[in-house]
């Protein structure tokens, strides 16, 4: 699952949708607010993803998305997409890819973002977002929102759908689930661990659980994982987070 977020840039930080309900926009500025608000027009950090560090920069409506690593094979590649395209480098020289390979690794550097970034990303214009009410998960009462793209600009994986849980006292993002098309398609549930601050920016680290595809199902995976009824998947965690000036 991939989206195309590196444009929010363009648009004011609390800027939604307006597609989405008057209630959801509400939740959705508290809850970009908690996680950091202005802070994230001004950011500059570096972390690591999955032994492939990152960077990652915005400022004054330029922004900068990197990472770096070694191959099996010793090469180093690094990638780079900014306001002006995306870029490859195999050994420090520019490397031309073919256009299949090229989107392939700009969405998984764009993927990576997206998801560093949230609740952020929530404030895209083609974001369709809409309130579904009050949930309680482990004891705590959350407002849950649901969150659809535009098929204008809500880029090439707009299908998708998004399910996320803020807390109702401070609106803090605490779980999110979302459907993906991407390889025969699948659906995955978020617990947020490790919420820490830098930078300016509250920052989760999740634990990945599968979660049934089905409408009926998808929409009432809190219940099945209040349930037990989730297998867990993987660890997402972003380590070695540095903030710079």
């Amino acid at each position: 699952m991939y989206r195309y977020c590196y444009l929010l840039i363009l648009f004011p930080i609390l800027l939604l949708g307006c597609h989405s309900t008057n209630e959801a926009d509400g939740i959705l500025e508290k809850a970009i607010a908690q996680h950091g608000g202005s802070a994230y027009d001004d950011l500059h950090v570096s972390f690591q993803f999955r032994e492939i560090s990152y960077g990652l920069k915005r400022s004054g409506g330029q922004f900068v998305y990197s990472r770096s690593f070694e191959d099996s094979l010793g090469i180093q590649h690094d990638d780079t997409l900014s306001n002006n395209g995306f870029f490859h480098w195999e050994d420090g020289k520019a490397k031309m890819l073919s256009s299949e390979l090229m989107l392939a690794k700009e969405e998984a550097l764009n993927s990576v973002m997206y998801f560093a970034l949230l609740p952020q990303p929530l404030a895209d214009e083609a974001v369709i977002a809409e309130y579904l009410g009050v949930t309680q998960l482990e004891g705590q009462q959350y407002h849950k929102v649901s969150v659809t793209f535009d098929e204008k600009g809500g880029g090439t994986d707009f299908q998708d759908v998004f399910l996320y849980w803020f807390r109702t006292d401070n609106h803090a993002l605490d779980f999110l689930a979302y459907t993906y098309e991407v390889e025969e398609g699948g659906a995955r549930f978020r617990k947020a661990v490790n919420q820490r601050e830098v930078g300016g920016i509250v920052w989760n680290d999740y634990i990945n659980y599968k979660a049934p595809k089905e409408n009926e199902q998808f929409n009432q995976v809190d219940s099945l994982y209040s349930a037990g009824a989730l297998d867990s998947l993987s660890f997402i965690n972003l380590t070695n987070m540095k903030a710079y000036e």
